[in-house]
């Protein structure tokens, strides 16, 4: 009766304690409303742009569009061609840059679950953002540009670094605005995406791709798996051929094996698995490296471009003078031509490639250790790889290689050892010296001879070794959505300020309107009850002015949090780098925040009980303390000071969260309290005298 009494009789002040509350509340739990809707917003996003797929599979070479259907594991999986390009709009010739080029067929939209995702002949999706950015329309044509793929790195002396690339033209056939994929994206970021979707078949033809792919998506049938190696060897491997991982097998004069990657050079991974097999079927390895020369030297005399192998190799013969330099052999051909002797010094001239200081010459001095005869080693074609422009060409003149060649020094005898020796090395050198010169982060051997079995030799398939990665992109992009700010703790540090300041308002106001019923504290104390129970009755009355302030602001955290999650989809946008942002309205978020503010509100409102149940019965029957006397600025300086208690934070705050920066904000909202609490401590020093 008496709680229910003196809520009605001091409504007003009442009223502005639980104003104070309900803003604490709405504050605190809109804050963690944000955080959460961020942090989910940017999970949908994620998941959304991957559809179904659970892991990318690619490899530094092209393999078997085929092999997306012999996957193990009883996953589903789709074919795809990814590339980075340019797409020219051809009627207004704008441009866009760093666009997503995805070669797809019909498996790619049965793989996502999406009816009539496909485009055929010269037909084109394109994502409603690249739209944008080219100001393209359905039925409009646009002009693809990619680099020419290849398998051989463009960071080696055989990659075709010169090459301009290929032009695709396709009609826009529909703008995807609407789709399910229409922000499909591989990349874990939550910016627009620039796509365009094209025929896979087109690409493979216009490209010289044949029937391969780069990439495969992957729906593991088991669910999320994080050893991405185990995923490779349990899906890729058992279904991939010899094609998938680049290599090719070729026999030796002898009966032997050939072992050579299309990538030019074999990585090293992949040369320990076919050694490690090699000797299990106790079989003799020897490993191969062979380069292209520009000249091979002696004295004045010199043969231009010819191939030369680094072998473990002894010719016999003995060296005269000194055998401080490495030892060379010529063959029969070359020793004839230079009029070579055991002993002279052949130096070699060839080209170095780096991407730091682009194409280099360079050259090596060696001493003649012997010659060989042209049959056998010295004449063996297989020692050499196949090297795109060079050893598929009819003649010399006719060599297009990567690197630049003076063809006004081919000689007509160099032609004529082509047409009967093709590319068959013309020198040898040691393997570890070949390494030394020639070797690169890619490999430093082209080539590997098995020896002659009671079967035929068969390398190990093995897609890690080859290159093959497996990314699990769903785990990726559930990572890649937590980011590296965590919005919720952000707006935690944001509000901190306004959260103190409220509840200090609060504290003011149930402080006033005890300092009002000071009388009635000192009657009640008067007449037998004790402090216990002056507390008590409110206590419970705080209670219930902190109940109604939680309920109130439970509900305007609600509007808080949507008024803050819209300021980051337009305001704040390069926060978050998207204004694909909408609230979620999680019940234990809001529920969280009315219990921390409700908590801090009842002590709060406790400490204010605390203080004047403390006073003596003769000073509270007076009224309380006397205040001070006023000086003409008093009510002003009062005033200004309220003000200012109430502006400061909030303009601290406001710099704080234009900076989006955490220290920032933290350091802004511990200053803000701390001069709201300064203020609210001279108010009531002023109230007080």
């Amino acid at each position: 009766m008496f709680t229910r009494a003196s809520l009605k009789f001091y409504a007003a002040t009442n009223a502005m304690v639980v104003v104070g509350v309900a803003v604490a509340v709405a504050v605190l739990a809109g804050a963690l409303l944000v955080g959460s809707s961020v942090r989910e917003s940017l999970r949908e996003i994620a998941l959304g742009r991957l559809g179904a797929t659970d892991v990318v599979i690619s490899s530094p070479t092209f393999f078997r569009a085929a092999l997306a259907d012999g996957l193990a594991g009883g996953g589903a999986a789709a074919p795809l061609i990814v590339f980075t390009g340019t797409v020219v709009h051809d009627e207004s010739r704008r441009t866009a840059g760093r666009v997503m080029v995805y070669g797809i067929d019909e498996r790619f939209g049965r793989f996502h679950g999406v009816e009539g995702f496909a485009v055929s002949g010269r037909e084109a999706l394109v994502s409603s953002a690249l739209a944008r950015e080219l100001g393209a329309h359905a039925g409009d044509s646009v002009t693809v540009r990619v680099a020419k793929p290849t398998d051989i790195p463009l960071s080696t002396l055989q990659g075709r670094r010169d090459n301009t690339g290929d032009r695709i033209r396709l009609t826009v056939s529909r703008i995807l605005t609407d789709s399910p994929l229409a922000e499909f994206s591989l990349a874990p970021a939550q910016g627009p995406v620039l796509a365009i979707y094209v025929p896979i078949a087109r690409l493979q033809r216009d490209l010289d791709l044949g029937e391969r792919v780069n990439t495969l998506l992957v729906a593991l049938a088991e669910g999320p798996r994080s050893d991405e190696a185990a995923i490779l060897r349990d899906l890729v491997a058992p279904a991939a051929t010899l094609d998938d991982v680049a290599l090719r097998v070729r026999e030796t004069p002898d009966g032997g094996t050939i072992v050579e990657s299309r990538a030019g050079l074999m990585p090293l991974a992949l040369v320990e698995a076919i050694e490690a097999q090699a000797t299990r079927e106790q079989r003799v390895v020897v490993p191969v490296l062979t380069y292209v020369a520009n000249a091979i030297r002696i004295g004045d005399r010199s043969i231009p471009y010819s191939t030369v192998t680094a072998i473990d190799f002894d010719g016999g013969g003995e060296p005269k003078g000194s055998t401080s330099p490495s030892p060379l052999w010529l063959n029969q051909w070359a020793a004839n031509d230079l009029g070579a002797h055991i002993g002279d010094d052949v130096t070699l001239d060839y080209y170095l490639w780096s991407d730091q200081d682009g194409l280099q010459s360079a050259s090596a001095t060696f001493q003649l250790r012997g010659i060989v005869p042209m049959k056998g080693i010295g004449g063996d074609r297989t020692l050499t790889p196949d090297y795109p422009g060079i050893s598929d060409a009819a003649d010399i003149t006719s060599w297009d290689p990567p690197f630049p060649v003076d063809l006004k020094l081919v000689r007509r005898r160099d032609e004529d050892y082509w047409d009967t020796w093709r590319a068959a090395p013309k020198a040898i050198i040691p393997l570890a010296e070949g390494q030394r010169l020639w070797g690169s982060r890619f490999g430093n051997l082209s080539s590997l001879r098995i020896a002659k079995g009671a079967a035929p030799f068969t390398p190990p398939i093995d897609p890690i070794a080859a290159g093959f990665t497996a990314r699990n992109v769903r785990a990726d992009a559930l990572a890649a959505s937590e980011g590296t700010t965590d919005f919720g703790e952000y707006f935690l540090y944001f509000s901190f300020f306004i959260v103190v300041s409220a509840l200090l308002l609060a504290y003011l106001f149930f402080a006033l309107g005890l300092e009002q019923r000071s009388r009635e504290v000192g009657l009640l104390s008067s007449v037998g009850f004790s402090p216990a129970r002056i507390r008590g009755a409110f206590a419970r009355e705080g209670m219930v002015l902190a109940v109604v302030g939680a309920v109130v602001g439970a509900a305007a955290s609600v509007a808080y949090a949507a008024f803050v999650m819209y300021g980051l989809r337009t305001w704040w946008v390069g926060a978050v780098g998207t204004t694909a942002l909408r609230l979620h309205v999680a019940p234990q978020w809001v529920i969280a925040g009315a219990a921390g503010a409700f908590g801090a509100g009842l002590l709060a409102l406790w400490l204010g009980i605390r203080s004047m149940v403390r006073r003596s019965t003769r000073a509270l029957l007076l009224g309380g303390i006397e205040p001070a006397p006023s000086s003409a600025r008093g009510p002003r300086l009062t005033i200004v000071t309220g003000v200012f208690a109430i502006a400061a934070p909030g303009l601290i705050g406001a710099a704080a969260m234009h900076s989006i920066d955490a220290t920032a904000a933290f350091f802004g909202a511990g200053a803000s309290a701390l001069i709201a609490g300064l203020c609210a401590s001279a108010l009531l020093l002023r109230r007080r005298g």
